[in-house]
């Protein structure tokens, strides 16, 4: 070890570059594993619709941090460049390139596309890094709170990195940002509080009454309070309640859920019921009750298994086989669910083809107001329909719809209207339609469903209100039709058998 002593900075050197190494190793190596979990190298077809590991993308960060994350930067900046000494200029190209392919990125890529800018991304972690290698070899002297700024500094790439194409990691770059904010802060407030005491303007009273430093931090909390308050740097302090309220909310926000959850707890806690991934640990902890997937197990083929042979399934005999080999007994459908996130999904539940992928798409009520029973998708939705009529009585419903190929059909189509479904049961050639009315009978919104929509179990559960004898309602316990959450006891018929395919924890290879 003595021997060691005088080549001490080679020694760090290499260990340092063979710890990277061994990292990045390890990060090859279990590549395939990491397309599968919940990182930010996943790229499969779950992970794409998670809220959390979206790109954090130039807006996400204004909401965030208003733009004081702008402040943070040059403050990483100019840190670099003074602890780097006579080679801190060096830092000076790649830092920017990194901030700009983080905090920019999608700007950027509207500028060079989406593959250039990501290679730019790479290079600059990798220049950052191999340059502050090589500056912390060759630099002789130790910068004053050196060790707190490199640590800082670390920590600053480190977590922007990740939240760059996961936004579940933007918070954890707040504090970092808090740091270098604060030393740009006082590095100009102590320039600007050396210029007024020099001032010729400053009376000789003010520099005996007002030190320097409390000068100088007076200064700062007025560019400070700039930066918070005034509307072009940010407006920071006015997004606190928003953050506060709504990015970090109680869920479930949505009551109903929260009585569903109530009545499950009091009458079926032994229960085992199937719903949506997203509702799972909320159903453990709030319902009481046990579920097939949530977001916490990480089985993955499940979510996708469930999408497909039960949200998405076109008979009721691989539903309940499926559902029959996870013992469940009851499912749930939440409103939010079926309407707003069919689409994922289905995606989600379809094969690389698509082959049970659909949208469900709102269709927009028409002027003038006399023709109140008409409504049409909008400009840029792609479905085969160019307006729907419909005309109901107290028990028939009627739709007409006119086909982007000028040929009328009917079509099929409920309307929750008075707690009670209406339905019009048409052949479902072209889809059909899902009309909601709201307290004052008046359609408040309506909605086109594809053919391969129409026939999955949860819109023939939900609105369409199919096969009561195997699917029996039991919540809400008032039979309201149009409730946003709905819960039914499953029946089995005795030859439904469990099937070892709905266990299987990877897809065929």
């Amino acid at each position: 070890m003595k021997r060691l002593q005088p080549h001490g900075r080679k020694v760090a050197l290499v260990l340092t570059l063979a710890g990277v190494c061994l990292a990045l190793g390890y990060v090859f190596t279990q590549f395939e594993s990491f397309a599968n979990t919940t990182v930010p190298l996943s790229h499969n077809r779950l992970m794409q619709f998670i809220g959390e590991l979206k790109p954090a993308l130039y807006g996400d960060w204004v909401l965030r941090y208003g733009n004081l994350f702008i402040v943070g930067s040059i403050g990483l900046i100019t840190a670099a460049v003074q602890i780097g000494g006579r080679h801190g200029m060096l830092f000076v190209f790649p830092t920017s390139l990194f901030i700009l392919t983080t905090f920019f990125q999608d700007h950027l890529q509207r500028l060079l596309g989406h593959g250039h800018t990501y290679n730019l991304f790479l290079g600059a972690i990798a220049l950052v890094s191999l340059i502050g290698l090589a500056v912390a070899y060759l630099n002789r002297t130790e910068t004053k709170k050196a060790h707190t700024t490199v640590a800082y500094a670390t920590w600053f790439v480190f977590w922007l990195a990740l939240a760059r194409d996961a936004r579940r990691y933007d918070f954890l770059v707040g504090i970092p940002i808090a740091y270098f904010s604060a030393h740009v802060l006082l590095s100009l407030s102590n320039k600007v509080a050396e210029k007024v005491r020099r001032s010729e303007y400053t009376t000789d009273k003010f520099r005996r009454e007002i030190p320097h430093a409390r000068l100088r931090i007076g200064i700062a909390l007025l560019i400070f309070s700039v930066l918070i308050f005034w509307v072009p740097p940010g407006k920071q302090a006015s997004r606190f309640r928003h953050a506060t309220v709504h990015i970090r909310r109680v869920l479930p926000e949505n009551s109903h859920l929260k009585s569903a959850f109530a009545w499950m707890k009091r009458h079926i806690p032994a229960s085992v019921v199937a719903a949506s991934w997203n509702d799972g640990s909320q159903l453990n902890v709030l319902g009481g009750v046990k579920t097939i997937i949530d977001q916490d197990h990480y089985l993955q083929h499940w979510i996708h298994l469930y999408n497909r042979h039960v949200f998405c399934a076109q008979s009721e005999r691989e539903a309940l086989e499926f559902l029959k080999t996870h013992e469940a007994t009851h499912l749930l459908l939440y409103v939010g669910d079926v309407i707003f996130k069919a689409r994922n999904y289905s995606n989600i539940g379809s094969d690389e083809n698509g082959d049970i992928l659909f949208t469900i798409t709102p269709l927009q009520r028409q002027l003038p107001k006399e023709m109140k029973y008409r409504a049409a998708p909008g400009n840029h939705a792609n479905i085969p329909l160019e307006s729907v009529d419909f005309d109901m009585t107290e028990k028939t419903l009627t739709v007409k719809a006119e086909l982007k190929t000028g040929e009328t059909v009917n079509l099929p189509a409920v309307a929750l209207i008075n707690k009670r479904r209406v339905t019009s049961k048409n052949k479902n050639e072209h889809g059909g339609v899902v009309i909601i009315f709201d307290a004052y009978q008046e359609p408040s919104a309506a909605y086109y469903i594809p053919r391969v929509g129409w026939g999955s179990l949860a819109v023939r559960l939900y609105f369409r209100g199919d096969i009561p004898d195997l699917f029996v309602p039991v919540y809400p316990t008032d039979r309201d039709d149009s409730a946003d959450v709905k819960i039914w006891k499953i029946h089995y018929p005795p030859d439904i058998q469990p099937h070892p395919k709905y266990l299987a924890t990877e897809p065929k290879k």
